[in-house]
């Protein structure tokens, strides 16, 4: 006399039937996109940027904050934080309002070259050319003196930087909030 079996073998083996390559990619791409960063002091900004761009490299992000860590090392804000916290600010500001993946990383590196030794060239070969100019151009903003007797100066700049890529004048604008 066999058995019949149970209902939770039959769900089992129902549920066993193949699934499309497709549907398994989507189902994987679901599950890595939940996945928890490397770094948790990160989640906050990465939950931001999945939110405006799902398909985003969290890797290159936490590669540039990687950088950005290592090369400010122990230097400190005026607060007495670790320095890396106002990069990191400014990037979750601009993560918040949309922006993609280069402005992000410019942002998390945009103190780099100014501050530290890393150059332009190095940052260059490791981000491309794109997060380069616009790092270059924030760091020649940053050149600009903030008062009444260099205001003409300051906003010949502002428009000179905007005429060549407005995500300088943005990053330069969260970085003074």
């Amino acid at each position: 006399m066999a058995e019949e079996p149970s209902t939770s073998v039959t769900q089992e083996r129902a549920s066993a039937v193949p699934v499309s390559a497709r549907s398994m990619r989507s189902r994987l791409a679901r599950i890595g996109a939940k996945a928890p960063a490397g770094n948790p002091v990160l989640e906050p900004l990465f939950r931001s940027v999945r939110a405006n761009h799902p398909k985003a490299d969290l890797a290159l992000l936490e590669r540039a904050y990687d950088v950005a860590e290592k090369m400010h090392g122990s230097q400190m804000r005026k607060s007495g934080d670790p320095y890396i916290t106002h990069p990191l600010a400014v990037t979750t500001i601009l993560a918040d309002i949309g922006m993609t993946e280069p402005t992000l990383v410019a942002a998390l590196l945009h103190d780099t070259v100014e501050d530290t030794p890393y150059t332009l060239e190095e940052l260059r070969a490791d981000f491309g050319d794109e997060v380069a100019l616009l790092v270059d151009g924030v760091t020649k903003l940053d050149k600009v003196q903030y008062g009444d007797s260099a205001q003409a100066e300051t906003i010949r700049k502002m428009i000179v930087a905007m005429s060549r890529d407005i995500r300088v004048l943005v990053i330069k604008l969260a970085d003074r909030l």
